[in-house]
């Protein structure tokens, strides 16, 4: 079963937590297990009302009181507020076992956490996992996941241009390869000086971790295309115009 809010408000009802206590379980449900970078305390608040595990909160001292909090942080938006790095291992002790479902705690190492949240869910998921088999070491992994992450944003970014049907061969798109050699022309798509070398640096980094006998991809490995890999990621997801989901 998925994780949905209702059913981890549900599970947390019993545990009688204080008004400032169930907020940052809410906060931390939202900021780390969610697409939410940042919530106000009146999104809280109106949460906590509409999940049944408080009456009408008084956003006013719910604010002074997150305010407050060891671990809690002003978000990048005004008036809005986070989980503190920190204290998320202490929240995950606390919290996970009240999920519906199991998920493993990822931290951004490779894909910036902005690039991708509320945007689109398979990107979100991809981002995501890629992060995810870096931390937990199956670099191999990660190394294939980054591959496939680009293949989706480049083509994502040919549709976006409008240019979709030159990668197509009827309904079905071309090989890596070839679309790579299509954006290398720079006629349907501008990239920067040097990317299209990154293009074809990540489909050899992601094909060695999936084909080779007898290869097995390492953290140095991964660690000296991160940059890179970064940088190609963040200029196609601009040409293909991911934009965040509205509030």
């Amino acid at each position: 079963m998925a994780n949905d809010i209702e059913a981890f408000a549900h599970n947390i009802a019993a545990l009688s937590l204080t008004e400032i206590d169930t907020a940052v379980a809410i906060l931390w449900f939202c900021t780390c297990i969610t697409d939410e970078l940042e919530v106000t305390p009146r999104r809280l608040a109106t949460l906590m009302q509409e999940l049944s595990l408080r009456g009408e909160v008084n956003v006013s001292r719910l604010a002074r009181n997150l305010a407050s909090h060891k671990g809690v942080v002003k978000g990048r938006q005004s008036g809005t507020c986070k989980i503190k790095l920190t204290h998320r291992a202490e929240l995950v002790d606390a919290y996970s076992r009240h999920l519906s479902a199991p998920i493993a705690q990822v931290d951004p190492l490779i894909v910036p956490q902005e690039v991708f949240t509320r945007t689109r869910r398979y990107l979100e998921e991809l981002a995501r996992q890629v992060n995810g088999t870096y931390q937990y070491g199956f670099f191999d992994g990660c190394a294939v996941l980054c591959r496939r992450l680009m293949e989706t944003l480049l083509i994502e970014a040919f549709e976006a241009q409008g240019h979709g049907s030159v990668i197509r061969a009827g309904k079905e798109y071309l090989g890596l390869n070839d679309i790579i050699g299509v954006a290398r022309s720079g006629q349907h798509i501008k990239l920067s000086r040097g990317m299209p070398d990154v293009l074809e640096q990540i489909k050899l980094f992601g094909d060695a971790a999936a084909h080779s006998r007898t290869h097995i991809t390492s953290q140095r490995d991964v660690d000296d295309i991160k940059l890179a890999f970064r940088r190609i990621i963040s200029e196609l997801a601009t040409l293909a115009k991911i934009e965040p989901r509205p509030e």
